[in-house]
């Protein structure tokens, strides 16, 4: 249903069906899926999908960190994509 962690979904479990439609609407504006994550970072733009534009500029400066960085990008896109959604 939606892509978080564990300890998020029970908490979202834990709501009236209400309370979990309105946040099932307002969630599904604002959160990111680990495929497209990945296909981003493919291209090298997973950075700016998130909104970290400083940490986009130094992976450009770097090349990717001499491509390890895009390496790390790309196995970690959809842990990152989770990590993102639990914050909102």
């Amino acid at each position: 249903m939606f892509e978080v962690s564990p300890a998020v979904m029970m908490q979202i479990n834990n709501l009236s069906a209400d309370k979990q439609s309105q946040f099932a609407m307002h969630f599904s504006g604002v959160k990111k899926d680990g495929s497209t994550a990945m296909i981003c970072a493919l291209f090298g733009v997973s950075l700016i999908y998130f909104g970290e534009i400083g940490k986009f500029v130094l992976y450009l400066l770097t090349c990717g960190g001499a491509f390890i960085w895009a390496i790390l990008l790309l196995v970690n896109a959809k842990k990152m994509a989770i990590q993102y959604n639990d914050k909102k």
